[in-house]
């Protein structure tokens, strides 16, 4: 074939798939508003914070990593999380030395960017190295305004009916997507979870699989929130649609993180690190 044609074939190939990566719209019928438009090129401090909450970047209490600033990058147009093989000693308040044996990296939009009912969709690729978890989540703000002190039920997932300090609804944490690398790639999470997190916890849960998806491959998870139903969606199509009286009617802000242990077992000695999460593109609609 000619040089010059297959190059321009090529080209032009690339350009329709970017065009329809910036084009797409929620699977979901209606006249939508794009609110947010994330193209990962940089950095943006005004939209994003280091981490998982709003906390300082301390080591959860459930894994064996630590979030680093470092762990956290912008590449062509990507952000990616990496987890690799690292160590800390943290001094708690306790003043009780932990051992950390790695490091990952989350952000998180608290503080800078919530929104209440539509459409979020983010494409996605994940790790494959043993003994990982990558989320794509949201969890309540419920202050008033950004500027409103952060107080103990700020992120509480409980139905608070009265409050004077916050904003009163049903809170919940929404997994939009979560995946462990020891199962199959093909194989993902979803789940809501509300009432706190002990003796009244309450879920909905389940995993489903994507038959068409190889490991090089990025997925566009979504997640369709209204104040009667949440829809989960991979790649457009609908993989689930919750079956709950109670629907989370209070703002959220979103999370984007690695992890290493917790809820992922099979470590095989973490051979295959570092590893990455890779992380496209995030938008978020709301309806007109």
């Amino acid at each position: 074939m000619n040089k010059i044609l297959l190059s321009f074939l090529i080209l032009t190939f690339f350009h329709i798939s970017v065009k329809a990566k910036s084009n797409t719209i929620p699977p979901v019928s209606g006249k939508w508003e794009l609110i947010l438009n994330e193209e990962f090129n940089e950095f943006n401090p005004k939209l994003w914070s280091y981490g998982d909450s709003w906390k300082d970047p301390i080591p959860p209490l459930n894994a064996i990593n630590f979030f680093n600033n470092e762990n956290v990058d912008f590449k062509d147009g990507r952000l990616i999380l990496t987890t690799k093989k690292d160590e800390l000693l943290y001094l708690t308040k306790e003043n009780k030395v932990r051992k950390y044996e790695f490091s990952t990296g989350a952000i998180n939009s608290f503080g800078k960017f919530k929104f209440k009912y539509g459409y979020i969709e983010a494409a996605i690729k994940n790790p494959v190295a043993k003994g990982l978890w990558s989320a794509f989540w949201l969890m309540p703000d419920r202050r008033i305004s950004n500027d409103d002190e952060v107080i103990k039920n700020t992120r509480s997932t409980f139905n608070i009916k009265k409050s004077k300090k916050l904003i009163p609804g049903k809170g919940m944490e929404i997994d939009i997507m979560e995946h462990l690398s020891e199962w199959d790639h093909k194989k993902f999470s979803y789940a809501v979870h509300w009432d706190g997190y002990k003796d009244d916890l309450k879920s909905f849960e389940g995993r489903y699989n994507i038959k068409k998806h190889q490991k090089q491959d990025f997925i566009r998870f979504g997640l369709y929130w209204a104040p009667e139903k949440l829809i989960w969606f991979a790649n457009g199509q609908q993989v689930v649609e919750s079956s709950l009286d109670r629907i989370a009617d209070v703002p959220m802000y979103i999370i984007l993180n690695g992890f290493v242990g917790g809820w992922a077992k099979d470590r095989k000695e973490y051979e295959d690190l570092p590893d990455q999460m890779e992380v496209d593109y995030l938008r978020v609609w709301q309806k007109i």
